[in-house]
């Protein structure tokens, strides 16, 4: 198994039975709730030139697992590796749906430039999208096993520094209830599913997880990163949340919850296809016949499939 190293005592902890290696982590840094592109090419740099020797390793791995195709995530070590030795890569995530929106601004253009690095051979690609994707959102167990009701809290999921600028904004709100989280003393997933509403950075996951539960959101786009522009922007258009920004954060919250109990906010847009449901089982289904689709292409018989995902492991397994 290849994973960062943040995750290998995680890995550890559930006794999966193989050995676990280093893999280099690509890690974007941030300043009050904004990407800088020069600060993390300059962190990830020295990543970069020290991912050679894990790609020996790991390319010797294959070969002695007789690898015939992978399925990634987001992470462009493993599909170059196997690339270098003729294995396929299938790519699994939301990112490929970007490369449906292109745009010339420097943002999307950046965007752009990190997709084609994070995935190098995308011969082969699965976009998972609440917006235009080849499937819906993958939604967690922890998330789909939870009774959704309506509370009276409102969910805020933010970094601390963002935190210290809505703190003084949320105080003038004293008809609502604000639980913030991430907070390692309360339950997540029960608050998440009982909440009123949601305030949160435009992630596509959490705003899929959302809109899964049926919940009102207010996203906050970081700054700089295209991708959560456009889930911001994609939400507004789906009627089914609000897009936000931190310059004028105080009316954004205001307008929120002044018009919580009116959702959805307004119709979906003619012409975009939404999925809001969990499409896990119709993911699966799509996997397994590209897979076949492929293996097929290549004239194999073998049967093993190597995984990596974007929260940095991967393993193999028997189809």
């Amino acid at each position: 198994m290849w994973a960062p190293q943040v995750v290998h005592s995680f890995l550890k902890e559930h006794d999966l039975g193989c050995p676990i290696y280093d893999l280099p982590l690509t890690k974007l840094v941030k300043h009050n709730h904004k990407i800088s592109a020069l600060s993390t090419i300059i962190k990830n740099t020295p990543t970069f030139f020290k991912r050679f020797f894990p790609q020996f390793k790991l390319a010797k791995n294959l070969r002695d697992h007789r690898t015939d195709i992978i399925l990634a995530d987001y992470d462009p070590m493993l599909p170059l590796t196997g690339a270098s030795l003729g294995i396929p890569t299938i790519y699994l995530g939301h990112q490929p749906v970007l490369f449906k929106y292109p745009a010339f601004t420097f943002k999307a253009l950046l965007a752009l430039a990190v997709n084609l690095y994070m995935m190098p051979t995308k011969k082969h690609m699965i976009s998972s999208s609440f917006f235009e994707g080849d499937i819906g959102p993958i939604i967690r167990d922890e998330i789909r096993k939870q009774k959704v009701t309506k509370g009276n809290h409102i969910l805020v999921y933010l970094t601390s520094s963002i935190r210290k600028v809505i703190l003084p904004i949320m105080k003038e709100f004293t008809h609502f209830h604000f639980e913030f989280f991430p907070n390692k003393n309360k339950n997540y997933f029960e608050y998440f599913a009982s909440c009123r509403g949601v305030i949160a950075p435009a992630g596509h996951q959490f705003i899929s997880e959302a809109l899964y539960l049926d919940k009102p959101i207010l996203v906050i786009p970081q700054s700089g990163q295209y991708e959560q522009e456009l889930n911001a922007k994609m939400l507004a258009k789906s009627g089914r949340g609000l897009r936000g920004s931190i310059k004028s954060i105080r009316e954004d919250i205001l307008f929120f919850l002044k018009h919580i109990n009116n959702y959805p906010f307004c119709e979906p847009e003619k012409g975009i296809k939404f999925i809001f449901h969990d499409d896990t089982d119709k993911a699966i289904k799509i996997i397994d016949d590209k897979i076949n689709m492929v293996l097929e292409a290549n004239k194999t018989q073998k049967q093993r499939v190597f995984f990596r995902t974007q929260n940095s492991c991967c393993y193999e397994c028997d189809r």
